[in-house]
C-alpha cells in the first residue's frame, strides 16, 4: 500500500498477513475501491483494475438521523441564576432517555403492514431495544443550517431525538481515482417511509414530554426547530 504524507512524500507498506482497513464509514470504501476491491462496474468506470469484484463494498451506508426542537425558558433560568440548581444547572447535557414507540405507532397502517421477523418490530429491533433516544442540552443547539434562533437575549434549552436502526441505506462511491479526492457520499435519508413515520412520531412524542413543563410555568413556548407542527 502506498500512502501520501502531508509533506508530499510517499511511503509504501507491505503486509505479510491479512490486514484490516479501518478508515471510517466514508473512507474505508474509498480505500478499497481505489485498490480495485469493489463492484467491477464502479472501479472500471474510473480506470482502476478490478482485483476483486465485490458488489457490496460501496453499499449499505447507514446514518442515524437526529431532530432538534428548542424551547425558550424564563423561570428555570432565574432558578439557576439565584440558586445554581434546577434544570439548567447541568451544562451542557442534562437528561437522557430511551423509548419504544409501540403504543404510539400501533394504529399506523404502514407500521401494521410492514414486514417483520417474529421477534422484532418493522425496524428490526427487539422489544427490549429502544426506537429512539432523547437528550437535552441546556442551551440553544440548533444545527448551523437553522436560520432562526433565540433573540433579545432569550434563554433556551433544546431537546434532541435520535432515530435508532433506520431502514434507509446509502452509498459511498468514487469521484475519481485520485486518492486526494473526497468520495461521493449519498446518505439517502428518508428513502424508506418507515424512517419518516417513526421520526414524525418522535416529534410528537417529544412535544408530549415538553408540554407539561410548559404548562407548569417553567417555560414560555416551543420556539424553534422542527417538529412543533409535525404531522404524518
Amino acid at each position: 500500500m502506498e500512502i501520501s504524507l502531508t509533506d508530499g512524500r510517499s511511503r509504501t507498506f507491505s503486509a505479510r498477513k491479512e490486514i484490516i482497513i479501518s478508515g471510517g464509514a466514508y473512507c474505508s470504501p474509498a480505500i478499497l475501491l481505489r485498490s480495485g476491491i469493489g463492484p467491477r462496474e464502479e472501479v472500471d468506470r474510473h480506470g482502476i483494475p478490478c482485483m476483486v469484484d465485490s458488489p457490496g463494498v460501496d453499499k449499505n451506508l447507514m446514518d442515524h438521523l437526529t431532530r432538534t426542537s428548542t424551547t425558550t425558558t424564563n423561570a428555570t433560568y432565574k432558578q439557576w441564576q439565584d440558586y445554581k440548581n434546577g434544570f439548567l444547572s447541568t451544562f451542557p447535557f442534562g437528561s437522557f432517555a430511551f423509548a419504544r414507540l409501540d403504543e404510539h405507532l400501533k394504529n399506523e397502517p404502514l407500521w401494521q403492514n410492514a414486514p417483520r421477523q417474529s421477534d422484532r418490530d418493522p425496524m428490526g429491533l427487539t422489544p427490549k431495544q429502544p426506537n429512539i433516544e432523547f437528550f437535552t442540552t441546556e442551551c440553544y443547539s440548533g444545527p448551523k443550517q437553522y436560520n432562526q434562533f433565540p433573540t433579545n437575549h432569550q434563554h433556551a434549552f433544546s431537546m434532541i431525538a435520535e432515530l435508532f436502526a433506520p431502514k434507509s441505506r446509502g452509498s459511498v462511491t468514487l469521484h475519481s481515482a485520485d486518492p486526494l479526492d473526497n468520495p461521493v457520499v449519498d446518505c439517502n435519508y428518508m428513502a424508506d417511509p418507515l424512517d419518516l413515520l417513526v421520526l414524525n412520531e418522535v416529534c410528537r412524542f417529544g412535544n408530549e414530554v415538553v408540554m407539561p413543563v410548559l404548562h407548569g410555568g417553567h417555560t414560555q413556548m416551543p420556539a424553534y426547530g422542527i417538529g412543533e407542527k409535525c404531522t404524518s
